[in-house]
């Protein structure tokens, strides 16, 4: 019960924490930005609105498929076993290798044990 109550309580911290970088990124340019990209070191973002695919996210990045709203993008290639890294921490890693423009989902990565409270 503890376990699932730490994850509302962290889910809701990076819900937040999304919104105000999406807000901050709208506040500094016109054109409305499709994903939020928390930490540098990350290899995936995540869709601030439902994107359709073959939509021009950026220059050289396309989605492969729709992505719903709140779902992570790949934002580079990740090799076979490679780490999919998202708020800055290792989430998972790749079942079979993920394409640039993917749309990534939990049935497509090996979960990291959780650790020990």
């Amino acid at each position: 019960m503890i376990t699932v109550r730490i994850h509302y309580v962290v889910r809701a911290v990076i819900t937040e924490e999304i919104r105000r970088e999406a807000k901050k990124e709208s506040d500094n340019t016109m054109s409305k930005k499709l994903y939020v990209k928390i930490k540098e070191q990350d290899n995936v973002a995540i869709a601030v609105q439902e994107i359709k695919a073959d939509t021009v996210i950026e220059d050289g990045l396309t989605a492969n498929q729709d992505i719903p709203q709140a779902h992570k993008i790949a934002l580079c290639d990740i090799p076979e076993k490679g780490e999919v890294i998202r708020y800055g921490v290792v989430l998972g890693y790749a079942k079979q290798p993920i394409c640039k423009g993917d749309w990534i989902n939990e049935h497509m990565l090996y979960l990291p044990e959780s650790p020990s409270l």
